[in-house]
């Protein structure tokens, strides 16, 4: 899978795409790059989703393809994002709820996280629905 990423393509549109390929899992751009196995912190996160590739990062031409596989870990994700385009990125994965960093399981692949969020919805519904019905009328 290919992410287009040109200057013109606003935060939203790639965590859009991203998404698409991954639903249980998001991306998050920052300011600075975090160290591996650390997260990112939140003062440095960039909350307008309308900033262009091209405001945020290092782009070197106009077009740019990045070769997204769900056999790569989040930390070559991560890393070939900051390598290749000046983006500092942190993925997320959904769980329980909430969406948590990675950054303790960087070298699991993208398809295990995404699994990983699948299973941790699954269970969340199903704790929802036994305290449902454990529910007296």
């Amino acid at each position: 899978m290919n992410m287009n990423i040109n200057k013109n393509r606003t935060i939203a549109e790639i965590q859009m795409e991203f998404a698409n390929m991954f639903p249980f899992l998001k991306i998050e751009f920052f300011t600075r790059p975090h160290e591996a196995g650390g997260a990112s912190w939140s003062k440095y996160m960039v909350f307008n989703r309308t900033k262009t590739m091209g405001e945020i990062g290092k782009l070197k031409s106009d077009e740019n393809v990045f070769e997204v596989t769900p056999s790569m870990s989040v930390n070559d994700f991560e890393q070939g994002l900051q390598n290749q385009f000046g983006l500092s990125t942190q993925v997320f994965r959904k769980s329980m709820g909430s969406w948590i960093a990675t950054t303790e399981s960087d070298t699991w692949t993208l398809a295990v996280q995404n699994e990983k969020g699948q299973q941790s919805a699954s269970n969340v519904a199903e704790m929802v629905f036994a305290a449902r019905d454990g529910q007296e009328d």
